[in-house]
């Protein structure tokens, strides 16, 4: 008799079919987990016979694409205990109704997991739908990323008071925190991140003695940080990042001994935390306060603090003027970040010695301070790092070839900075490179055509250095910008920690930033919900020289391509069209002579183009967005006409680009008269040779025969 059916990824992978309805037939279940195993379509209303059953596990990955039309059937399953439809979309609009949906399921209920599942919450302006079921028994209740709404005291009528854990993360709760909350003593873990929450941190929220974990992050609360948070002394983790919090961090938060998270990055508060305060905190083991006005205040060169660290990211946080030595007691870091931390100071050999002891460091972040000097050979010792931030500093030197050893980087990024000499060789072979960013140093030399084999390239940034030569015309082998809107090619490596991603997603968002100043009609929204997207070329600012490859219009997915203030001539090419994403294009200050290329009409996103200071010449092409541009976007080629331009084109001039699109016309023409041509005469040449070779006849159709019948059996019947 089978009691128990386990059929959960990674063991099993179903690939997107539909879970077998007799699986409703085995009545002595008691146990069903399909948790990820790769089902899809509409979950079948049989699982209902399961009279049983103890436990259910439906859980599904986002956009697996399976479906719910009603819960009806789970009413029958009268012995359930555990329940997970996470991500199992309920279809029907009439039955998402979460207050509903939890009237409908058995009181023997003691977890339940509706994440995601397209839920709403009528119950508001229809106080019909009230809950009623009686969940004594309810411990765990997760309804995050579904359309609550309402107010936070009206989802927590009438819900066990025995709860543990209650997760309302990304649900569009409003109003404030409320008494309410009181009623479950016995909450270890509160999760209300990214809602409408206003008011202040009520002081009572101090009152449930029982909570591990606490996030109220990314609402609209202000005021500051309650000094009875100090009182949770089981408190573990606190995530009160990017709300609207003032003040200072109470030194009541000192006395949490069982601490080991800290988030309070993106607020207004401000002040010194000194050492004493960590004193306590020895099971500390990530610090996030970026982007507050917080004053690490370490007076003692010799402090080594009771933690071990694997997270710090204490960006625009000041730390003092000489590199925090601290650090190097630090030896499980996986994520430093102090950038624009105020430091100034040459690169000290501590640094060196630190290196060697972050064996699992993945990210570091030192950029926006005034390091000098040479960056120390040790950093090849950071075998698993994947981003490397040093940009606006004042490092020169060498990039140290010791680098190399770093095979999982996938963010490199030492612009603004004094670097000299050619860029090495082996940075050309660094295949997991996604980001590179050399700008504004003294780098010379040639492009290499090795920077071809960098195919996870999405942003390339060599700006502002004395690079010459020519630019590789095997350009459009970078695969990640030779596709459209897919998801090819983009980061990995750290992105397995959803810290490291925002981290990451952060950083682009500052390359986008600079890059949109020059762009105003580029909706940044666009860019912020998917940096997927993201794809960005900039040579500007070099010595290049020669003709633009026309291989660089094989890069349909990029946006941004800035080639100005270089040596660059002959004509733009021809089929610059093809790159229909690009949004910013900048040739200017060149010698680029000829026409304009008719296709250059076809960008029709295009926001930001300049071509002005080359030798350009003729009419310029007519379409909605190549004449709404301002006149600067051409001026300075004397032999250029036509709108937005005060110079209006001669007849001759006219004739020419019509003559040119006429050629463009002819040729497109011809194209698909040969290639019917070509068809008629292959195809009359197979069928003449299988008139006269009667054997071939007669495989040819037996052949025919054969397959008709295949496509009978298995399409038909």
């Amino acid at each position: 008799m089978i009691t128990t059916l386990e059929l959960k990824f990674p063991i099993n992978d179903f690939n997107g079919t539909q879970i077998p309805s007799f699986l409703g037939s085995i009545r002595s279940l008691t146990h069903l987990d399909l948790n990820h195993a790769g089902f899809s379509g509409l979950i079948p209303h049989q699982l209902g016979n399961l009279s049983n059953l103890h436990f259910l596990n439906l859980g599904a990955g986002y956009n697996s694409g399976l479906q719910a039309d009603n819960l009806h059937w789970l009413s029958y399953l009268l012995s359930l205990k555990y329940l997970d439809l996470t991500y199992v979309y309920v279809r029907n609009y009439e039955h998402r109704s979460w207050p509903q949906v939890l009237n409908i399921l058995p009181s023997t209920i003691t977890e339940l997991h509706l994440s995601g599942c397209g839920l709403n919450s009528i119950m508001v302006p229809y106080q019909g739908y009230a809950i009623v079921a009686n969940f004594t028994s309810l411990r765990v209740l997760d309804l995050s990323a579904n359309q609550l709404s309402g107010e936070l005291m009206h989802v927590l009528s009438n819900i066990s008071t025995s709860l543990e854990l209650l997760d309302l993360t990304s649900t569009s709760l409003q109003g404030e925190i409320l008494h309410t909350i009181l009623n479950f003593q016995n909450l270890k873990k509160l999760l209300l991140y990214s809602n409408k929450l206003t008011s202040q941190i009520p002081e009572f929220v101090g009152r449930l003695k029982t909570l591990e974990y606490l996030d109220l992050g990314n609402n609209s609360l202000t005021g500051p940080i309650p000094k009875s948070l100090g009182n949770l002394s089981s408190l573990r983790v606190l995530y009160l990042d990017r709300i609207k919090l003032n003040g200072t961090i109470p030194k009541s938060l000192g006395l949490l001994t069982e601490l080991e998270r800290i988030w309070v990055e993106k607020n207004s508060i401000e002040g010194p935390i000194e050492e004493s305060f960590f004193s306590r905190l020895s099971k500390l083991n990530q610090i996030v306060m970026s982007s507050t006005n917080l004053l690490l205040d370490v007076s003692s060169s010799t402090w080594v603090p009771p933690f071990q660290l694997t997270y710090i990211a204490m960006n625009f946080c000041k730390m003092g003027l000489k590199f925090p030595l601290w650090l190097q007691t630090q030896k499980s870091l996986q994520v430093l970040q102090i950038s624009n931390s105020g430091i100034s100071d040459m690169a000290p050999s501590e640094l060196g010695s630190c290196w060697t002891q972050w064996e699992s460091l993945s990210h570091l972040n030192l950029g926006r301070n005034n390091l000098y000097g040479e960056i120390p050979d040790s950093i090849g010792y950071l075998h698993k790092l994947e981003a490397l931030h040093l940009q606006l500093n004042r490092f020169s030197g060498y990039i140290p070839s010791s680098l190399r050893n770093c095979s999982q980087l996938g963010l490199l990024d030492v612009g603004e900075n004094k670097f000299s000499g050619t860029v090495p060789l082996w940075i050309w072979e660094m295949r997991s490179l996604t980001v590179l960013r050399l700008r504004s140093n003294e780098f010379k030399g040639n492009l290499h055509q090795k920077i071809c084999q960098l195919s996870e390239l999405t942003v390339l940034d060599l700006a502002n250095n004395s690079l010459a030569g020519t630019i590789p015309k095997c350009s459009n082998k970078i695969k990640a910008m030779a596709v459209g809107d897919s998801t090819d090619g983009y980061y990995n490596g750290a992105l397995g920690y959803g810290f490291v991603f925002e981290l990451y997603g952060e950083y682009l968002q500052m390359i986008l930033a600079e890059k949109l100043k020059l762009v105003p009609k580029v909706n940044e929204l666009e860019y912020k919900e998917n940096l997927r997207l993201v794809r960005i070329i900039d040579l500007s600012s070099n010595r290049l020289c020669g003709t633009i490859p026309s291989e660089i219009t094989g890069l349909v997915g990029l946006r941004f391509l800035n080639l100005s203030w270089n040596n660059l001539s002959g004509q733009i090419p021809k089929d610059i069209g093809a790159m229909k994403l690009l949004e910013s294009l900048d040739l200017s200050v060149n010698h680029i002579s000829s026409k304009i290329s008719q296709s250059l009409s076809c960008l029709t996103f295009i926001s930001h183009l300049n071509l002005s200071n080359n030798n350009l010449s003729g009419r310029i092409p007519t379409s909605t967005q190549l004449q709404s541009f301002d006149s600067l976007s051409y001026n300075d080629n004397p032999r250029l006409c036509g709108a937005p331009l005060n110079k209006n084109c001669t007849r001759e001039e006219k004739f020419n680009v019509s003559s040119e699109q006429a050629k463009d016309d002819s040729e497109t023409s011809e194209f698909y008269i040969g290639m019917g041509v070509g068809f008629a005469v292959g195809f009359w040449g197979v069928c003449s040779v299988l008139f006269y070779v009667r054997t071939w006849w007669h495989a040819f159709f037996q052949c025919f025969d054969n397959m008709t019948d295949w496509v009978y059996v298995n399409v038909v019947l």
